[in-house]
Formats: C-alpha cells, sequence, structure tokens
C-alpha cells in the first residue's frame, strides 16, 4: 500500500495539531501579561503595550490586572509621597535657624517685634488706603522677609543639592499621571459589570496624583514648616496638605500666600475648612454663569456670605471676591492692596476658603 495517500490526512492531522497549540497559547496569554503587570521592574512602556492586550480577555483577569496596575501607580505614589518628606527635612536641615517664638510681651525694640506691631498697627487705622499699605505696610514686610524668610535661591546657593533633588521630585511627579490613567484605560467598562462591583467596593480606585504644578507652592509650605511655628500653626498647615490632591491647585497655593502672609506678620495660620471652600466657589460659579459680580446674590438662599456658608453646613462672614485672575496667589495680592480685603485677610479668623470658577474667586473667612 502507498503511503502517498496519507500524506492529505497527515496534513490535517498537523493543522489541526497547530491550531490547538495555537489557540492555547492565546488563552495563556492574558494570564501571562497579567504576571508581567506584577513584576517589580515592570516600566510604563512595558505596561502600556500590555494594557490594550488585556481589553478583551475575561472579566476575572481584567480585574487582575486593574490590581496589579494599582499596585505599580500606589508604589510609586508612596516613594514619591517618601520622597517629598525626605526634601522637606533636607529644607528643614538648611533653613537658618531661628528664635522660637517669644511668648508674653513685645518688645518695640526687637527688629522683628518691632516691624510686625508698625505693620499691624497701620493695617488697622480706620482711614487704611492703599497708598498706605504700599508706603508703610509693604517695607515692613520686605524687612520681615529679610530678618525671616530663608529664601529659595538663597538655599539654594547653599545646598545646591536641593535643586537637584528638586528636580527629581518634579520629574517623578511628571510620570504618575501616566500611570494612573493607565489604571483608567484598564478598567474601562468594568464598573458596568456585575461581578466587578464588589471587587471595587474592596479596592476602590486610587487618588488621582497630586499637580506637578503644586510643587513650587509645596516648597513654600515646606519652607513654612522648617521655620519656628505654635503647635497651633503647624497642625493647621499640615491639615492643609491633606487637600492638596484633591483642591484646585491655585486655591492651595492661593491660601498658602496667605498664610505665608500672616506668619510674617505674626499672626496665627488659618485652617482650610472645605465646607467655606465648597460655598466660595459655588459663588465663584454664579457669578461667572450669571453675570454678576458682588457679595449680594441674586440667587434664593444665597443672598449674603452667611448664608452660602451655612447652605453649604458651616459658618462664615468676612468675604472677600476678585475677577481676572488665573492664579491663587495674584488674587491674594489684589485683595493685599484693597483696604477692605486687606483688613478681612488678617483678620481675628480661624478658618478660611478659598474657591474660584474660571477667572472669579471668592474668599469666606470662619471664626
Amino acid at each position: 500500500m502507498s503511503a502517498t495517500p496519507l500524506l492529505p490526512q497527515l496534513r490535517a492531522l498537523a493543522a489541526c495539531a497547530l491550531f490547538a497549540a495555537l489557540g492555547a497559547a492565546q488563552a495563556e496569554a492574558p494570564a501571562a501579561a497579567v504576571a508581567r503587570l506584577r513584576k517589580p521592574d515592570l516600566t510604563l512602556d512595558d505596561a502600556r503595550a500590555i494594557v490594550p492586550q488585556l481589553i478583551t480577555a475575561p472579566v476575572t483577569l481584567r480585574l487582575q490586572a486593574s490590581d496589579a496596575l494599582r499596585g505599580a501607580y500606589m508604589l510609586r505614589l508612596a516613594k514619591h509621597a517618601k520622597a517629598c518628606g525626605e526634601f522637606g527635612r533636607a529644607i528643614a536641615t538648611a533653613a537658618p535657624r531661628r528664635a522660637e517664638p517669644k511668648g508674653g510681651k513685645k518688645d518695640a525694640a526687637d527688629p522683628v517685634d518691632g516691624a510686625r506691631g508698625r505693620a499691624l498697627a497701620a493695617s488697622r487705622r480706620g482711614d487704611l488706603s492703599k497708598e498706605t499699605i504700599l508706603g508703610v505696610i509693604d517695607p515692613e514686610v520686605r524687612a520681615l522677609e529679610d530678618l525671616l524668610w530663608p529664601a529659595r535661591d538663597a538655599l539654594v546657593a547653599d545646598h545646591p543639592g536641593l535643586q537637584l533633588a528638586f528636580d527629581a521630585l518634579r520629574e517623578a511627579r511628571a510620570g504618575l499621571p501616566s500611570w494612573h490613567a493607565l489604571y483608567g484605560e484598564a478598567t474601562a467598562g468594568l464598573e458596568l459589570h456585575p461581578d466587578a462591583e464588589k471587587h471595587f467596593l474592596k479596592n476602590p480606585p486610587p487618588t488621582p496624583p497630586p499637580p506637578v504644578a503644586g510643587l513650587d507652592d509645596e516648597w513654600t509650605v515646606w519652607t513654612l514648616l522648617a521655620l519656628p511655628l505654635s503647635a497651633r500653626d503647624r497642625s493647621a498647615l499640615e491639615a492643609n496638605e491633606a487637600f492638596r490632591a484633591t483642591m484646585d491647585p491655585e486655591e492651595v497655593a492661593g491660601n498658602t500666600a496667605l498664610n505665608r502672609l500672616r506668619w510674617l506678620l505674626g499672626l496665627p495660620l488659618l485652617r482650610i475648612d472645605a465646607k467655606l471652600a465648597a460655598a466660595a466657589r459655588d459663588h465663584s460659579l454664579d457669578m461667572e454663569t450669571l453675570g454678576f459680580f458682588a457679595h449680594e446674590s441674586p440667587v434664593a438662599g444665597k443672598r449674603s456670605p452667611g448664608d452660602r456658608a451655612a447652605r453649604f453646613g458651616t459658618s462664615g462672614g468676612a468675604e472677600n471676591i476678585a475677577a481676572g485672575q488665573s492664579a491663587g496667589p495674584d488674587a491674594v495680592r489684589a485683595w493685599w492692596y484693597s483696604p477692605g480685603h486687606h483688613k478681612n485677610m488678617l483678620g481675628g479668623h480661624a478658618r478660611v476658603g478659598l474657591g474660584r470658577h474660571a477667572q472669579k474667586w471668592t474668599q469666606l473667612f470662619g471664626g
């Protein structure tokens, strides 16, 4: 019997075996891809190449992939947070040693007490004007900066490693949004699947990374934390930092700018009240969308600053509004040269909420 008639059968069997092997390889590919996502040396480029391969994978594997990417992002976020803490301690080491705040009666002969006393006395005058702020208060604030504030350029000049470390922080933070976005891409649509609901309750999506734009403001906060502070002021600054990942970076920077001024003048620092900030942001939204610019709102239930604060579950009274600024510190600077707003910012408050919409700004204060 000739072997020739068997050739087609053998070829068919070989083809079936080949297709079976390819099918098995394809079935194993998603699991292997998930395993690669779990590797500690995973790079962003590798992760970007793997995620599209898993979009059509079974839900169980996609959830495993989401966990792997969540872990990769959280690991890098934790490393960055640790590096930020180390950098803050480096600034504290580099900053010139200053005497702790003195208790008791102020000494007008002391350069710091004298400058603070003259500036605050001028700011509390009934006839306070922009000219007084420019001609009397600003020179005293500049003197206080020279006496008390560790300027960034001076710190870097004396400690060049600070700039290198800061540049490394900026580079690391710039990469975090890509990891966070990749997690979002890997989980897109999974929230609609019933098998995923319990999973995401147990493993919720991670918070977005802090913005790169906030790093310069954080330098200011790290500098403040390196200076003599009362326990109350230190607690307020640390509490304010908790809002950095979720609040508009320009709102945070505006609060920092005001607290820096208050520290220079020897006034207690203000703690961010998230409810006051929400009320302030809502008033800025109303001013922008309804086309008015005033402390009295035409919206029912929001007529006065107190009404607006109460609507958001808190209390407040003094209010500043501004228009046209794109940065929080610029809004604070505009208020600084407006006597009524200036007095509000230096008042005896404990809480603050700064909120913007577009280029409309509202600042609410509470006791």
